[in-house]
């Protein structure tokens, strides 16, 4: 229901003035201080999509959304026509567009090893590594997805559709 009246969200905006100034702080002395916020932020967020796999695999119904994932089944558990939808242009399109968005994250890592690295040496091997760890990590985080997506059409929930 859309209703015409507003109101200040407080909590947004304290969140909001919170991430600024934890961001201030973070590049507040320079590249030399940021390298120590790199150690817990690169990190930490592999260690929540881990716990979050681990959880998800622990969650009733976790077969269908794993078949979803890997198999490319249908909610009714029906299995895909192979041929049909690897000849789906839009689907590749839509994969395509989704690992270059993935990969845009890593721009700026590639360009800080671009400016911290010695003008002779070869960047192509940093540059792969990155885009493969990268991928690993969407494949991994797919896993915490769709165990979740598979729960839910277990219990029935209205947002499994």
């Amino acid at each position: 229901m859309i209703t015409s009246s507003s109101h200040f969200a407080w909590e947004s905006y304290i969140a909001t003035v919170a991430v600024w100034l934890m961001v201030y702080f973070c590049i507040w002395k320079g590249v030399n201080s940021s390298s120590y916020i790199v150690w817990v932020t690169v990190p930490l967020p592999f260690l929540f999509i881990c716990i979050m796999v681990v959880k998800g695999f622990t969650l009733p119904g976790m077969v269908i959304g794993l078949k979803m994932y890997i198999l490319g089944y249908d909610k009714a558990g029906n299995a895909p026509n192979w041929g049909e939808k690897l000849g789906q242009l839009d689907m590749w399109a839509e994969a395509m567009g989704q690992n270059f968005f993935s990969l845009g994250i890593c721009m700026g890592t590639m360009t800080s090893y671009a400016s911290f690295n010695p003008k002779t040496k070869p960047i192509i091997g940093d540059v792969f590594k990155i885009c493969l760890s990268n991928s690993c990590l969407s494949f991994i985080a797919g896993f915490a997805v769709f165990t979740v997506v598979g729960y839910l059409i277990n219990a029935g929930s209205p947002v499994s559709e």
